[in-house]
C-alpha cells in the first residue's frame, strides 16, 4: 500500500519507510517538463510498465527540480500515489531535498 511521512500506519510492516531513499533505482521519471494534467498519466505508465518488467522495482519520479511550484505538484504527486494508482504502489517516500520521490511498485 501506497505511504508516505503522514500515513506510516498503513505502511508494509516488512519494509522500513527509511529503506526506500538509500535503494537504487531501476528507473528514473522526470515530470519537471509535463503539465499538471500530464502527470497522472505519465505517474501510471511508468509504474504499469515496471510492474510488468520487474515487480519490485524502485522508481524515482522526479517532480519539481528548482521550480517554486514544488509545494503543488509534491501534493499532486503524493494523492495519486496514495489515491487512485496505489494499486501499483507497495510503498513510497518524498525527497524533500530532491523534490523527488522514491517509489517501489507492487
Amino acid at each position: 500500500m501506497g505511504t508516505d511521512e503522514s500515513s506510516s500506519s498503513k505502511q508494509d510492516e516488512s519494509e522500513p519507510q527509511d529503506s526506500l531513499l538509500g535503494l537504487l533505482v531501476d528507473h528514473e521519471l522526470h515530470l519537471h517538463t509535463l503539465s499538471p494534467l500530464e502527470i497522472p498519466s505519465a505517474i501510471r505508465n511508468a509504474l504499469e510498465t515496471w510492474q510488468r518488467r520487474k515487480p519490485g522495482a524502485v522508481l524515482r519520479i522526479t517532480v519539481a527540480m528548482d521550480s517554486p511550484h514544488w509545494p503543488v505538484l509534491r501534493a499532486l504527486v503524493r494523492a495519486q500515489l496514495g489515491g487512485e494508482l496505489r494499486r501499483l504502489v507497495r510503498t513510497f517516500q518524498v525527497d524533500e531535498r530532491d523534490r523527488a520521490f522514491k517509489v517501489r511498485v507492487r
